[in-house]
């Protein structure tokens, strides 16, 4: 897939520069890929929600451990957002001439709805409504009460079972649409090269240069001051989770660096039972390399298509951002599809994702990496609160 992608890159900026006519006349096939992918958001945001929060139950059960393992992971969270919104405005990778907007915006980027305006049409006066309109944040408002209301019946492992099951097939078809990603990315850049020419690599090339900012920013500013604070030897840290990063970074999977992440950080000085419990949970509730990359794509694409935006809007825009992200973790290309369902609910212009999928690859190895990081540092931080031969002291 990822060499396919490439190709499709490459074979794009040749089609849209060289002969411009055929890069226009390739809209066709983009629209046909974003099509695809806001076919799937609904059900797979819901499916995911629901049975993420009905199904993990363990911050509950696990009691004090689990309370400081969802204040660290709220805290990073918010932290993510707060240092990717601060690199994306201070280098403003979509800065320059509006790109052409490929419909006209919707009513959120008019700049003057008003914040208790927003938050009152992010409340449902009908669920299938907000379904059938691509509503993701009235779907995450339904989405929490129904899931609320699933878990206090008992006789309702059925239902819950079948919400599972709707989530498997949704990952299944998720992953056929995302095999068409190649087509999606050639025909999109063939077409917007052909109306925007040079201008949008420059713009792109700027983009990622804020992605890998943004993540040093987190590494080396929140995470470092974390291990100050908690008199954490951030050196020594650094070294216990170089290899899961490597692997991490490498394979752009989190998972595959489990195995070894676990056994270091028990090295480290981490009680295994905190370990064990801190780092799955981590894999679905604190992906802070993965929101950073959210937050700086969500700025970039405002700033291309020149969407004018109030304070208050964009702070709703990026807490929705925040919750639509939680639970779809094991979701191919899981924060392309969070982007989409975020921009579908405000009604901002969806063709910059396939433009987005084109550099994904070079941006999903060093978030991944920082996911790992973030959830070692994660386990290093509940271990200090819940052992009393902490990390911090370990020789």
């Amino acid at each position: 897939m990822t060499a396919q992608i490439l190709v499709g890159l490459v074979l794009g900026v040749v089609v849209g520069l060289l002969f411009p006519d055929v890069g226009v006349r390739l809209r066709i096939v983009s629209d046909i890929f974003l099509r695809l992918i806001r076919m799937i958001i609904v059900p797979l945001l819901f499916a995911s929600l629901v049975g993420g929060l009905v199904g993990d139950q363990s911050f509950r059960k696990i009691g004090r451990l689990g309370l400081v393992t969802a204040l660290f992971f709220l805290i990073a969270t918010v932290v993510a957002f707060a240092l990717a919104a601060l690199a994306a405005v201070a280098l403003r990778p979509g800065a320059g001439a509006p790109l052409t907007l490929p419909s006209p915006a919707g009513p959120i980027s008019s700049g003057k709805t008003t914040f208790s305006e927003v938050v009152l049409n992010s409340v449902p006066a009908s669920a299938v409504d907000a379904m059938a309109r691509n509503d993701i944040l009235q779907l995450v408002v339904f989405s929490i009460f129904f899931a609320v209301a699933l878990s206090r019946i008992r006789r309702a492992q059925y239902l819950t079972g079948l919400i599972e099951d709707l989530r498997s097939v949704m990952m299944v078809l998720t992953d056929f649409v995302m095999r068409l990603a190649p087509a999606g990315v050639f025909a999109a850049l063939a077409y917007a090269l052909a109306v925007e020419g040079l201008d949008l690599v420059f713009r792109v090339a700027r983009f990622v240069v804020a992605v890998y900012l943004g993540l040093a920013l987190l590494v080396f500013g929140f995470f470092l001051l974390v291990s100050v604070l908690l008199r954490i030897r951030f050196g020594a840290f650094l070294k216990a989770a170089a290899t899961p990063f490597l692997l991490a970074f490498s394979t752009c999977s989190s998972q595959s660096a489990l195995p070894r992440a676990l056994e270091n950080m028990e090295a480290f000085g981490v009680p295994r039972a905190v370990a064990g419990f801190v780092l799955p949970a981590g894999y679905s509730f604190n992906l802070t390399g993965s929101y950073v990359y959210q937050v700086i794509a969500l700025f970039f694409l405002i700033q291309s298509y020149g969407i004018q935006m109030s304070y208050s809007q964009l702070l709703l825009l990026v807490m929705g951002l925040m919750i639509t992200s939680k639970g779809i973790a094991t979701v191919p290309r899981a924060s392309l599809v969070v982007l989409a369902a975020t921009l579908t609910s405000f009604q901002l212009p969806l063709d910059g994702i396939a433009i987005l999928l084109a550099v994904d690859q070079v941006l999903d190895m060093p978030r991944t990496g920082v996911n790992v990081i973030g959830n070692c540092l994660a386990c290093v931080v509940v271990g200090t609160f819940g052992n009393p031969q902490s990390p911090t002291d370990k020789k």
